[in-house]
């Protein structure tokens, strides 16, 4: 992936966050199926973990971030 595509890829995944964000902030019904799907993810992100341990530094990396933007 060259440069410029991960910069793209960034800029929507910032995108993403400040309007899931702003869901959270808005909407209590919401923001509770968000945290579970989130859980859901932070899940499954340990199961890969577990399988493929070569790539634990990473999936710890992506918990930690999420952990900081959605919880």
């Amino acid at each position: 992936m060259n440069i410029f595509k991960k910069i793209g890829l960034f800029n929507k995944v910032s995108k993403a966050v400040n309007e899931i964000q702003k869901e959270i902030k808005s909407n209590s019904e919401t923001a509770e199926k968000i945290k579970q799907i989130i859980d859901d993810v932070i899940k499954i992100l340990n199961d890969i973990k577990a399988v493929i341990p070569a790539i634990d530094k990473i999936v710890e990396d992506i918990i930690e971030i999420i952990k900081k933007y959605f919880k």
